[in-house]
Formats: structure tokens, sequence, C-alpha cells
């Protein structure tokens, strides 16, 4: 009887998505053992479930997905809908953070940065920089060379806030671990490729790896500080093999007590938490969905680049209580489009410029690019840019066109 309710259910809804957000619905209503006018779901109230089913679920089926923690983010209908959105709409309190520029820390391009406590970690142009608060120089963590404490290339770092320790991917499989001194403490090798990582409680980290088919490894695997692999996680796609180049970037971030990931070309970002993978959001992108193993090459790079519109995949979300701050890459290049998704009302908005109008400062455009884990939003720009808006002029002393990128830090209201 379950299934012929759910056929009906899909026959009389309409819209593109429907059938994608009614999946999701029937599995909440069979989990959950939704009860119908006070009696148990059952064949003499299916009548009563199907019309309540067709009636509600196209205004309201947001609503109950919500209440299960599942967010359904409909990027084709929303597209067209960009407005422009002011830093005061996030934040009444930010705070410019200059890094000093000195001989031993010339930053051209900034990767990744990391604030814990009173320091703030940079990886950029393939090292990883340590500054007090003030934005003081204070030490470069490790060195560039082939010797055992030394690497070559960074994929990524990572804070482990618990153990005050740093923790590096010097590729290919290499990770290094360092004190908040710079001292290193060990390393050890991976059986695969990791390009991602983040600590977990227990001394244990969890990576992430772009897989192929040939290398029998699934998209994340949890290990301990040694690399003993504790637990991996299956793929949710099937991969061919295919010439070109690999896409790595994709979300994985720490948000509360959980890790929230996603596979490049799917639409689903899932939440790793106890060790378990559940979905934790579900993007429609319609035509512009990504293939899952795209062929990319010059031709292809070529073709988004005529139309203002191609595939789309998600190569970085930030978040904090109340939003997703989403960027959605244009194909396999470097076109961006900005979103923030209300987690309370469900509303997406791309932004204009791509980012937020900063009227407390009268600044250059503000985007966040990570968070605290006290809630702070980051973004930074290079001070040459900085340097052409209206700035403090306290603030404006402390620069020149070669300065070090600044940072900007907004406190959420």
């Amino acid at each position: 009887m379950l299934s012929v309710c759910w056929h009906l259910v899909q026959a009389m809804v309409v819209g593109p998505a429907d059938s994608m957000y009614l999946g999701y619905l029937f599995d909440i209503i069979i989990n959950s053992q939704i009860r119908v006018a006070g009696s148990d779901l059952n064949t003499k109230n299916m009548e009563k479930l199907i019309l309540f089913l067709t009636v509600i679920i196209p205004t309201n089926i947001l609503v109950l997905l919500y209440q299960h923690d599942r967010y359904i983010i409909d990027i084709k209908k929303n597209i067209g809908n960009i407005k422009p959105m002011n830093v005061s709409d996030l934040g009444k309190d930010m705070l410019f953070i200059p890094l000093e520029t000195t001989g031993d820390a010339m930053i051209r391009e900034i990767r990744k940065v990391c604030i814990h406590n009173s320091y703030i970690f940079v990886c950029a142009d393939n090292e990883i920089l340590q500054f007090g608060r003030s934005g003081k120089f204070i030490r470069q963590i490790g060195t560039n060379g082939r010797g055992p404490e030394e690497y070559t290339f960074i994929s990524d770092f990572c804070v482990d806030t618990n153990n005050d320790k740093l923790i590096i991917i010097a590729a290919p499989n290499r990770i290094m671990l360092f004190d908040f001194d710079g001292v290193f403490m060990n390393s050890f090798n991976l059986a695969f490729r990791p390009v991602q990582v983040l600590p977990l409680s227990g001394n244990r980290l969890i990576f992430y790896f772009y897989n192929t088919p040939e290398s029998g490894f699934p998209s994340w695997a949890i290990t301990d500080n040694k690399g003993n692999v504790i637990k991996t996680f299956k793929n949710s796609i099937k991969r061919i093999s295919k010439p070109g180049f690999s896409i790595v970037q994709s979300p994985f971030y720490l948000v509360k007590d959980a890790i929230n990931v996603m596979e490049f070309g799917t639409d689903t970002l899932y939440q790793l938490k106890d060790e378990e993978k559940n979905p934790y959001a579900i993007f429609s992108f319609g035509e512009y969905k990504m293939d899952t193993d795209p062929v990319i090459n010059l031709s292809m790079i070529r073709e988004v680049r005529k139309s203002p519109l191609g595939k789309m995949w998600i190569p970085k979300i930030v978040e904090n209580k109340d939003f997703l701050f989403i960027s959605i890459a244009v194909g396999i290049t470097d076109i961006r489009m900005n979103a923030i998704f209300n987690k309370s009302t469900g509303a997406l908005t791309f932004l204009k410029d791509n980012g937020f109008v900063n009227d407390l400062t009268r600044g250059t455009i503000f985007w966040p690019k990570g968070i605290t884990a006290d809630g702070l939003l980051i973004d930074y720009v290079d001070a040459f840019d900085l340097l052409k808006s209206v700035i403090p002029s306290e603030l404006r002393r402390k620069l020149n066109e070669t300065s070090n990128p600044v940072l900007m830090l907004l406190k959420p209201e």
C-alpha cells in the first residue's frame, strides 16, 4: 500500500525537483511513523495521508525537511535572484588585522587561514606562517625542502585545537605534525593521497581525497594520529577514469560536533557524526549540474567561457548558526557566483558583486572565506586593493601597496 501511495503522490505533485523532495519526505514519513487523525499510519488512513501530502507538499515541504535538519537549496530556481546585501545585515563589528610584512613573511596569495586563541596560521605560497592576533609575524612552521622534517608542497593543513598542534598534508601522502612553537612532532605516510584534513576528538583525523576507480579507496577516511585507518566512507558515485585533470576541492568543514562533506559533482552535502553519514543539504542544479567525472580540457574551458552559464559545482561552503555561505563554480574556470542561504527561512540569494557591500567602513566587498571557533567570519584582501577604498586612517598608515594581505573579521549579531 505504501508503494501505491508513493506513486499516487508522485503523479499529483508538479515541479522539476519535487520527486527529489518527495523521496526524502517519504523516507521521513516511514521512519518517523507519522500519525494521521490520532491513529497509526495504516490502510484505513491512507486516503487522509494522500490528501495531506498533495495539499501540503507544494508549500510546506521545506518546513518538514528543516525539522529533520535537511535543507533543500534550489540553485536553478534562484539563479536570477541577485541582490545587493550589506555587511551590516550580518553584523555590526568588523576588525582589520594587517599581517606584518617582513623578509621572512612576504605573502603573494593566501590559500587558507586558521585562527585559534592568540594565533593566526596562514597557508600561503607553499608555507605555513604563524602570526599573533595583532598580525605580528612570529615564525614559519616547518621549512621547505626534502629532509625528514621538511615539506616540498602543502595540499592542506588544519589546527587541532584540543591538542594545540598543526596537521599538514605534505603532498603526495605524507602527514606532518608540529606544535604551536613550530617544533616538529612526528610524521607518517598514508596509503592514499589525501587533499584535505580535519581534526576529530580522541586524537583522530579525517581525510578527504578525490578517488579514482583504480585507487580502490573511498572518499573519506578516519585515522588515528599515526595513520592507522579506523573507518572509511563509501563513495556516493562511481567514477570512470577519463583523460584530463582531477578536481579535488570540495566542501569539507567542521560544524559544531560534526563534519560536513560533499563530493565533487554531486548534489548532496552530508554530515559525518559519530562515524555515521547522513544527508544534510540537497542542492537542485537542474540542467546546470556538473558531470561527476568530467573530461576537463582546454576546449571545455573555452566553451564554458563563451556562455554566461555553464555546468556548476560547489567548491566551498562556510557555515554559521544562521547561514550557509555558498561559493558556486561555473565549469572549470575561475568564475564564481556567491550566494547566501538563510537556514531559518529557506531563502537563497545570489549576491551582487559576489559579496556584501561593506557599509560599516565603506571598504572593499566582504565575503566569508572561513570562520573561527567562536563564530567570527574571516575574509582577507590584498593591501593594494584595500588602499583604493575608504579605510580607517590608522590602518592606512600601516600599509603600502606591497604590504601583506589584511584580514577582516566580522562578528555576527
